[in-house]
């Protein structure tokens, strides 16, 4: 009757043991996302592109685009939400001003924070309603 008892025992103590060993925090890192090319481009339009190669382990949120005329478009540019999740995006900006460089920047939002794609940049055309002027 002893051995059953002290059996009993020990595995009721081994249980509440494995029971209160803690979990491994799950490690959460940034957003992986890159900046694509401009794939088109006019004097007032163009199509930018991202893509969100890895979520770092949490859900991306949000995903999109800043564009700029200064360099970091993030800081003082204007920002285009592209909607959520991994994958390969685009968005076309409007109302650009010809012959004008601009800065593009994707990023991607999860629980960590932002991650950002590297600094990409386009020159818009000039306005075809200006006719250039010819001296003779």
């Amino acid at each position: 009757m002893k051995t059953t008892r002290y059996g009993l025992a020990i595995l009721l103590m081994s249980s509440l043991v494995l029971t209160c060993q803690e979990e491994e925090p799950k490690v959460i890192d940034f957003p992986v996302i890159s900046t694509g090319s401009i794939t088109t481009f006019t004097h007032n339009q163009a199509t930018l592109n991202g893509n969100v190669t890895a979520d770092g382990g949490a859900a991306v949120t949000e995903r999109g685009l800043y564009f700029g005329t200064s360099s970091n478009p993030e800081i003082s540019g204007v920002k285009k939400v592209s909607g959520s999740g991994t994958g390969s995006f685009s968005e076309t900006v409007t109302g650009l001003s010809p012959n004008t460089k601009y800065y593009v920047k994707a990023y991607a939002v999860n629980s960590k924070g932002i991650g950002y794609g590297g600094e990409q940049t386009f020159t818009t055309l000039p306005d075809p309603a200006v006719a250039p002027t010819v001296e003779t």
